[in-house]
């Protein structure tokens, strides 16, 4: 699906997701792989290929399954695919994600000893970040709901944790996303901060 954004536009109009929704349900690994590769390609596309992905149930259900899958290379397929959709999409989109339990599958994914997924997983979590500093400063809100809602989970100390990890990649991007959004004490967004991230439609 390696194409041009105009090529991707029209397989989308000819509903491209449905037969790749079939194919990422397919039982053999490297079928269901290609198919996160080939969603990849759509999520690193223009905004209205990004919201048609996430308009796409079935699609999108399974692609946040395969964030979770133990085959590895399925599973950073996958995330890559997702992190394409938080890098290139509007902040909208992006809270969609998170109300679709985005940061709950990337704190998972921290625990798999794994250094090209750990790099995929804190960059998407950076454009997380992002998202919720971009709504911070065009909205009342005070804090960044994003930033309150990783340390609520427990993930800011895994990350934090990852200050010793040897790769240098990971030990940069790590000390990156902590000045830039943890500067201070993170304070607890409490059962507010829900009501906020899922005001957002696509």
């Amino acid at each position: 699906l390696t194409t041009t954004h105009q090529h991707t536009q029209t397989l989308l109009n000819d509903g491209i997701l449905d037969p790749l929704s079939r194919l990422l349900k397919n039982e053999r690994k490297n079928v269901a792989r290609e198919a996160c590769w080939a969603i990849s390609n759509i999520t690193a596309g223009t905004l209205e290929q990004i919201s048609t992905f996430l308009h796409h149930s079935e699609a999108l259900t399974l692609m946040l399954d395969h964030c979770k899958n133990d085959d590895l290379e399925i599973q950073r397929e996958a995330i890559w695919a997702i992190a394409n959709a938080t890098s290139g999409g509007s902040v909208s989109h992006t809270f969609t994600l998170v109300h679709r339990g985005l940061l709950n599958i990337l704190n998972e994914a921290l625990d798999r000893d794994d250094t090209k997924l750990t790099l995929l997983t804190l960059e998407a979590v950076g454009n997380i970040l992002e998202a919720g500093a971009l709504y911070q400063r065009h909205s009342d809100e005070g804090q960044n709901l994003c930033a309150g809602q990783i340390d609520k989970i427990g993930m800011l100390t895994k990350i934090e944790d990852l200050q010793t990890h040897p790769n240098n990649e990971i030990y940069n991007k790590v000390v990156e996303l902590i000045e830039e959004y943890y500067d201070h004490d993170v304070e607890d967004p409490g059962n507010g901060t829900q009501a906020h991230l899922t005001e957002f439609d696509v």
